[in-house]
């Protein structure tokens, strides 16, 4: 929306698994008031995964179609160090105990979530000032080097 490039840590081939919001909240709802979870810990959210380049190629594809900005590329970073390269969740006891069920695929939830970002139009990025735990490892663009 800012028309720039845009930063992947890695290769972009971290796999992750993405829950719009509208499925995440009424299970977390259900497991918090019916008193029978507590102290539980659920996965929560949909069993298949993307990578992050795949990703990123979906929000270009639904923001600019078959227009995409050749300016509009991902910067590579560096690894941010020990991460993690596949990560998503077993839903298998949701599934069972809270009767989850993803109802938005990953498609339908981004074109929700650009439409919701086109609504509120471009915002100015707020760096990280106070960073609870930085360090030499802490990634360069999670704060601003010079003002």
């Amino acid at each position: 929306m800012n028309n720039k490039n845009y930063f992947v840590y890695g290769d972009g081939q971290q796999k992750r698994s993405f829950t719009y919001i509208d499925d995440l909240v009424p299970y977390i709802i259900k497991a918090g008031t019916l008193g029978k979870f507590n102290g539980e810990i659920f996965n929560i959210g949909p069993d298949d995964a993307v990578t992050i380049n795949q990703l990123s190629g979906k929000i270009l594809n639904i923001f600019f179609g078959e227009k995409i900005p050749d300016n509009l590329k991902p910067v590579f970073l560096p690894d941010r160090p020990k991460e993690v390269k596949i990560a998503y969740c077993s839903n298998k006891k949701a599934i069972s105990t809270l009767h989850y069920k993803t109802n938005t695929s990953l498609d339908e939830g981004l074109k929700l979530m650009i439409e919701w970002a086109r609504e509120l139009g471009p915002q100015k990025f707020h760096y990280l000032k106070n960073l609870e735990l930085e360090n030499e490892s802490t990634p360069k663009t999670w704060k601003k080097l010079s003002e």
